[in-house]
C-alpha cells in the first residue's frame, strides 16, 4: 500500500548502507587532502655488530658509526627508520631475504646481486698486519701465509681468492686480534678503525703488532634491499645522502672515528 511505512529491517540497511557511504566519501577526501590514514612503517636498518661500526653500548642500544649515520640520514630524509645490530653474515642475509630495507656496508657478491647502491657513504683504509717482528711491504709477501679475516667480508679479493693465500674466517674483530696474538695465522685483514678499536678494547698495546700494509681504499655503501626498493624512496635517500656528503657531515664523521675511537 502507498502508505505503509518501510519495515525496520529495510531501515535498518538503509542506515547502514547511508554509513557506509559516508564513510567511504570521509577517507577517499582524506585521501586526496593528503592525508593517509596511517604513517608508513619505518624503514628497517641492519647495521653489521662489527667495532666501531655497529655495536651495543651498557645499556644495550645500538651504537657506533653506522648508527650515527641512520640518524644523520633518517633527520635529513625526513624517513623514519628502526635500526637493529646483528653479525656480519646475518645482516646480509637479511638483505638478501628482504627482511630488511637498508644495510650500511662494504659491498660483497650477494649485495651487488640483491641490493641496490644507493652511493658511497665513506672510504677507509683496508690494511693486513702481523705480529711485531713482520713487515709485509707488498700483497705478494703475503703468498704462502696464513690470513685471518671476517667471514663473508670482501676486503681484498685479488689477495682473498689467490690460491697460494690460506685463509682463515672469524666472526668478530676480537676474534681475529686473538687468533694472530694466539699465532694461529701470520697475518690479519681488515680495516684499520676496527682494528685499532679493537686494541683498545682488548688492552693490546701497539707495540705486539708489526706495521701496517696498506693495500686499498674501502668504499662503505648504502644498500637498498631488491625485495623492498621503492624508488621515490630511493630517490629521496639518494638526495638525503649527497646533502650531508655536501656539508661535510659524512667526512666529520668518518673523522671521528679514524683512529679507533668512539665519540662521546
Amino acid at each position: 500500500m502507498s502508505g505503509a511505512r518501510p519495515s525496520r529491517k529495510f531501515a535498518g540497511r538503509r542506515l547502514v548502507l547511508r554509513a557506509g557511504a559516508a564513510a567511504g566519501l570521509a577517507a577517499g577526501v582524506s585521501a586526496a587532502m593528503g592525508q593517509p590514514s596511517k604513517p608508513p612503517a619505518p624503514l628497517k636498518v641492519v647495521a653489521f655488530s662489527l667495532v666501531p661500526f655497529g655495536l651495543l653500548d651498557a645499556s644495550g642500544r645500538p651504537a657506533g658509526m653506522i648508527v650515527d649515520f641512520q640518524k644523520l640520514l633518517a633527520a635529513e630524509s625526513g624517513l623514519a627508520m628502526d635500526v637493529q645490530v646483528v653479525p656480519y653474515p646475518r645482516a646480509v642475509a637479511m638483505m638478501v631475504a628482504g627482511d630488511a630495507d637498508l644495510l650500511f656496508s662494504f659491498p660483497n657478491a650477494q649485495l651487488r646481486e640483491h641490493a641496490h647502491s644507493l652511493g658511497v657513504i665513506g672510504h677507509v683504509d683496508v690494511v693486513a698486519m702481523g705480529l711485531a717482528g713482520s713487515r709485509y711491504g707488498s700483497a705478494e709477501e703475503l703468498r704462502g701465509k696464513r690470513v685471518g679475516h671476517i667471514r663473508g667480508a670482501e676486503y681484498d679479493m685479488a689477495l682473498q681468492s689467490d690460491p697460494a693465500v690460506a685463509r682463515y674466517e672469524t666472526v668478530t674483530y676480537e676474534q681475529t686480534v686473538r687468533m694472530l696474538l694466539e699465532g694461529r695465522y701470520d697475518a690479519m685483514l681488515g680495516v684499520r678503525p676496527s682494528f685499532l678499536y679493537t686494541m683498545r678494547r682488548l688492552g693490546v698495546p701497539r707495540q705486539k703488532l708489526g706495521p701496517e700494509l696498506v693495500l686499498r681504499k674501502g668504499e662503505l655503501l648504502l644498500h637498498y634491499s631488491n625485495k623492498r626498493y621503492k624508488p621515490q624512496t630511493a630517490a629521496t635517500l639518494v638526495r638525503a645522502l649527497a646533502a650531508l656528503r655536501e656539508r661535510g657531515a659524512l667526512a666529520a664523521l668518518f673523522k671521528a672515528y679514524e683512529d679507533g675511537g668512539m665519540p662521546p
